[in-house]
């Protein structure tokens, strides 16, 4: 289980499985600002993850419901990132 740091916003999703191709902040963004205002996009090249923090929690919920797969990708998973342990 993949968690964040204990100041992430409510409003942050934390994208899983990305192939390093994918992982950075030009198709992150492009995918993700079709939601909402992207406030922060922190790319984690190790872990292949990404934090994506939205303007507010309705943008991130509309991005996690979205039928469409991450940036092209159905293996790319999507989730409110939790907030209360360090990121692993």
């Amino acid at each position: 289980n993949v968690q964040v740091a204990g100041d992430t916003p409510p409003h942050t999703v934390l994208v899983r499985n990305i192939p390093p191709e994918l992982n950075n902040f030009a198709n992150l963004s492009t995918h993700f600002e079709r939601f909402g205002v992207v406030s922060n996009i922190r790319v984690q090249h190790a872990s292949r993850t990404a934090l994506v923090t939205f303007q507010n929690g309705f943008e991130a919920h509309q991005a996690i419901n979205s039928p469409d797969a991450v940036c092209g990708n159905r293996f790319i998973s999507i989730e409110i990132a939790e907030a209360d342990a360090d990121h692993k």
